[in-house]
């Protein structure tokens, strides 16, 4: 069972550049050999900026069942996808790889209380992260 363990993000000020690294997360590539991924502060299209203006209510939402942050539970998440990635794609259109976890949220007693699937678009160049958020659906 996993549990929160909240991580330090950097903070991203108006004048912070985009490239400045708020995370490093670590994707599972093959068993027990990560690579890392940056989360940069970024722009209104990738990045921390992105997530922030476009996903953070969708974070919200799954953040409300178990008493977390926004920003916890994306990194929760976003964790568990890069390091039990349910699936992974390479789309040669825009060069990023897409990875899908499954998290479920459960109770004290063991029951699941609501299940998703936080998806994360990484540059397959510079592997930063584009995008993250929860899906519904696999």
């Amino acid at each position: 069972m996993a549990i929160f363990v909240p991580q330090t993000w950097a903070a991203c000020g108006a004048f912070d550049p985009e490239f400045k690294n708020v995370r490093t997360f670590y994707l599972n590539t093959i068993p027990y050999t990560y690579r890392p991924v940056y989360l940069k502060c970024g722009t209104s299209g990738w990045g921390y900026r992105h997530i922030l203006a476009r996903h953070m209510t969708d974070w919200q939402n799954k953040a409300i069942y178990v008493g977390a942050n926004w920003r916890e539970m994306a990194d929760f998440a976003i964790t568990d996808a890069l390091q039990h990635v349910y699936s992974g794609t390479y789309n040669p259109i825009n060069q990023t790889y897409s990875y899908r976890g499954v998290v479920e949220l459960r109770r004290y007693d063991g029951k699941t209380m609501h299940t998703f699937y936080p998806r994360v678009a990484v540059s397959a160049g510079d592997y930063r992260i584009i995008t993250a958020f929860p899906s519904s659906t696999r």
